[in-house]
């Protein structure tokens, strides 16, 4: 009785595997699901808030260097966090291809 009991839970649990493995693979995209275009993102072109963000971007650098705030090209910590960003930047292409810019 234990036996087959033990036999047919391992059955069970085989089957949830299967049937959970398939569902998975019927999904085009690994990870959480972002869904689609925000409505906002057609009010102002990507362009247009890309470069508006690069300028506000320049004078943020612009007023930390006159505030002598900014770390030092050659601070570990920047060394790191820029590396961690060139490693991540190739898996942010598949949602923004000018993730790469």
């Amino acid at each position: 009785m234990v036996k087959l009991s033990l036999s047919l839970r391992h059955s069970a649990v085989a089957v949830l595997l299967v049937c959970g493995a398939g569902t998975l693979q019927a999904q085009p995209r690994e990870g959480v699901d972002v869904g689609g275009i925000s409505p906002m993102a057609k009010l102002v072109p990507a362009e247009t808030v890309e470069r508006s963000a690069g300028q506000q971007y320049a004078q943020l650098l612009q007023q930390g260097a006159q505030k002598n705030a900014l770390a030092a090209p050659d601070q570990p910590q920047l060394k790191r966090l820029r590396a961690i960003a060139q490693r991540i930047i190739p898996y942010a292409m598949a949602w923004n291809p000018r993730a790469k810019d």
